[in-house]
């Protein structure tokens, strides 16, 4: 609908509005006062017409009674006239219609319906009434009067609207007119031409509004020759910025690679020597050195983790695990870090918990080691708590991760700062506790990707406490089998020690990490049948670092300096059982070498080989370029004898056949008398007997844990074997029992890895006799504490 047509219509509604108004009272005043007029004329004509008639009718004079009717009738107007007493009619005179029809007194004319006013007045004398004049006065002329003023008002309203239309026309027209000039000006200035001028000549709104366009139209025209300026000079910036973001892109990833490749060396080497008997001081700087390398690992995968999450590349891969195990690993990893700073590490787990969930693992694993470790690094004394609490919710469960602390907390100033990266609570907190600021952020980034968020109380001064909930479905059917007498004493013997252990100093004397209560153990005996192992690898240390870690664990390797030897290796001695790759390779990379061995298969009809890549840049783009490519998994350098065993068992555990048990080279040294003496020092006043009870609590958890053993192995459960086994290994760390802790960590590797109980059975038989040369060992020492302690 047209501006002009718009125009007409809301002027033409308003001028209906209006007219409608005025012609209608019009209308009703001309009938109040018609009516007004027909009932005032009727009560005077009676009036009179009863005057004249009072005499005649006290005197009972007919005559002249029908001749005052008459007479009445005659006045224009008046249809009838009657002249009663009672209910009897002396004189009456009119149409014949209107005589017979039933008097009826009319006090309105609304009551009037056949256009005749009834009306009466008595007839009396000294307040007698002798009778009555009734007559009836004709409405068709004031209805007619109406009617006519109705049609007048009518024609006068039709001819205003047809006028005001009409002007509403011109003035319509005019308006479109103008609008039209200024919608062709805006059209031309939106498709770029600013060179339109309009007629800005008056001073009404449309000229100023002309004014107005012709100096949009202006200065638009300056602005954009200035936006083009400034865009030519933003796109060079913006080229130089994204050159800018491709060598950083570049040096990351290169970083990435020379960082890790040397740390590659440093881990596994210091991982092998750890597993070999050395002197105490010099295991403890192997321990050191171990500490501090992964230390900088850690470090180099935060600010690999802050850069994914910058680069967008950051994502989540969800894979099945049992929630409550991960936990426990999390609680087991910050019990050393928390006993040496003398501090109180509580673990709280819902048993629902005890169920398969689809997450990502290690994800979430990273966010609870970050806010634990965060936890414990800045608190001095008291305690920290790791609590996972469930609730029901329909069919799926809000699971709630709380990690709390009594450290040194955070102001409510910097509390909004503190999940930015590089951020800590102040420039004091990073001299004194180190960091890179990184982990909040990064944890944050998880959680918010997981569809929750972190979530921070704290005060200065009292602690902290960190939480954030996840709605996650948990299959219960698919559990890990635990021992709730296991769970609850260990419960009570880790309450104990922290109840008792008061000093960082006395916890340093009795720590035994893992690395530190190892005991030195021999490599395997060689096996039969192995894998055929081929390692494609261009750096000369790596190629050692591998040598070395497959020789530990007693795998044959061959060896190829680059893609392109990998590729001749592999079609002339294939096929492997097999493939290490490394990806960055003169000559030919990875990639290209893992392509044209699948060419090779597939030309030769053989089966797929397993391909491991091996990269130092762990970047989401090359884990998916190297599936893209077939390759099957990946380790990420620097690798771990552990690592390196894990990733050769999950795709080569068809092609080993396992020899005896892994034995303990020395066990004549089956206690370990330094961690005896750390537990002697503890006793104090508030616990005399710290080490006699230590000793009494092993030995009766040593009877209970070998009958359970026992029972588990008879009913060929793998799983619960496993558990108890781990449990008691931890007992065994506690009083020193080197040799029965290495053998409880062989029997705890077999249950996990081998369905068959022959192995388990075997080992199991080691560990009795070794538990009793401990067990001999330990009853000595307590009859000796009881004689210290009795004299």
């Amino acid at each position: 609908m047209s501006f002009r047509t718009k125009t007409i219509i809301g002027i033409a509604i308003i001028e209906i509005f209006l007219v409608s108004i005025l012609v209608g009272r019009n209308v009703v005043n001309l009938q109040d006062q018609a009516a007004k007029d027909i009932e005032s004329r009727a009560e005077t004509v009676a009036t009179l017409f009863a005057s004249i008639s009072k005499d005649a009718l006290i005197s009972f004079d007919v005559a002249s009674l029908q001749d005052y009717v008459k007479e009445i009738v005659v006045n224009e107007g008046v249809e009838y006239a009657r002249v009663r007493t009672g209910e009897k009619t002396l004189a009456e005179y009119g149409r014949a219609e209107t005589l017979n029809k039933v008097f009826v007194k009319d006090l309105s004319l609304d009551q009037v319906d056949d256009g005749i006013f009834d009306s009466t007045v008595d007839i009396s004398e000294s307040n007698r009434i002798f009778g009555r004049v009734e007559i009836g006065i004709s409405t068709t002329e004031s209805t007619a009067m109406i009617a006519k003023a109705q049609n007048r008002a009518l024609s006068i309203a039709v001819l205003g609207l047809t006028l005001s239309a009409l002007f509403s026309y011109i003035l319509g027209t005019y308006l479109t007119m103008k609008l039209r000039k200024i919608q062709y000006a805006a059209q031309k200035i939106s498709d770029g031409d600013f060179s339109v001028s309009l007629d800005d000549q008056g001073r009404d709104e449309l000229g100023q509004t002309a004014k107005a366009i012709n100096s949009m139209s202006k200065n638009l025209d300056e602005s954009i020759l200035a936006l083009t300026k400034e865009k030519r000079a933003l796109t060079k910036e913006k080229e130089k910025s994204e050159a800018a973001n491709k060598a950083k892109s570049l040096f990351l990833a290169n970083m990435s690679h020379e960082i890790r490749t040397p740390l590659n060396a440093i881990i596994a080497l210091s991982s092998l020597l750890s597993r070999q008997r050395l002197e105490s001081s010099i295991g403890d700087k192997i321990e050191k050195i171990q500490i501090s390398s992964e230390s900088l690992l850690a470090q180099v995968n935060d600010i690999l983790d802050i850069s994914k999450i910058e680069a967008s590349e950051f994502t989540l891969d969800s894979s099945a695990f049992n929630l409550q195990e991960l936990i426990h690993k999390v609680a087991t990893m910050a019990r050393t870090p928390a006993a040496s700073q003398g501090i109180d590490f509580i673990c709280e787990v819902d048993p629902i918990l005890n169920g398969q969930v689809e997450l990502d693992q290690g994800r979430l694993r990273q966010v609870l080691t970050n806010l634990v470790s965060n936890a414990i690094k800045f608190t001095q004394r008291g305690f920290v708590e790791l609590s996972v609490t469930a609730e029901a919710k329909g069919n799926y469960y809000q699971v709630k991760f709380t990690v709390r602390d009594t450290g040194i907390g955070i102001s409510k100033e910097r509390q909004s700062e503190l999940f930015k990266p590089f951020v800590q609570a102040d420039i004091s907190t990073t001299r004194q506790f180190g960091g890179t600021g990184l982990g909040l952020s990064i944890s944050q980034e998880i959680v918010q990707r997981m569809g929750s968020r972190i979530e921070l109380s704290s005060d200065e001064g009292l602690g902290s406490k960190f939480s954030f909930t996840l709605d996650i479905e948990i299959d219960q059917d698919v559990t890990t089998p635990t021992n709730p007498k296991l769970k609850d004493e260990q419960k009570t013997q880790l309450a104990h020690i922290s109840e008792t252990v008061d000093t960082p100093s006395e916890v340093s004397d009795l720590k035994n990490d893992e690395s530190q209560s190892l005991p030195n153990i021999e490599e395997q005996e060689a096996q039969e049948d192995k894998c055929k192992i081929l390692l494609v690898e261009d750096n000369e240390m790596n190629r050692q670092v591998m040598t070395a870690l497959m020789e530990t664990l007693g795998y044959q390797m061959e060896i190829a300096e680059d893609g392109n030897i990998g590729v001749e290796r592999f079609q002339a001695n294939g096929p492997y059982d097999i493939v290490l790759m490394d990806l960055q390779m003169p000559n030919m990379d990875g990639f290209e070498a893992a392509t044209s061995i699948r060419k090779f298969e597939k030309d030769h009809h053989l089966n797929s080989t397993p391909i491991i890549t091996m990269t130092a840049n762990a970047l989401e783009k090359e884990k998916k370029r190297s599936q893209e490519v077939g390759m099957n998994d990946y380790l990420t350098k620097p690798v771990t004898v552990d690592s390196v065993e894990h990733i050769l068992k999950k795709w080569c555990s068809d092609h080993e056949t396992r020899s005896e048990p892994k034995k303990v080279v020395d066990t004549s040294q089956t206690i370990d008398q330094s961690v005896l003496e750390s537990l002697k020092s503890l006793n104090s006043p508030r616990s005399p007997n710290f080490y006699q009870n230590q000793l009494t609590g092993f030995l009766n958890t040593k009877d209970r844990i070998f009958g359970e053993i026992d029972q588990a192995i008879k009913n060929n459960n793998t799983s619960e074997l496993a558990g108890l086994v781990h449990y008691f290994k931890t007992s065994c760390g506690i009083v020193g029992a080197k040799g029965l802790w290495a053998l409880c960590k062989d029997l705890e590797q077999l249950a996990s890895d081998n369905p068959s109980l022959q192995d388990c059975i075997a080992c199991f038989e080691l560990m009795a006799t070794e538990a009793e040369s401990v067990q001999e060992i330990l009853k000595g020492e307590l009859i000796e504490a009881e004689y210290l302690t009795a004299n």
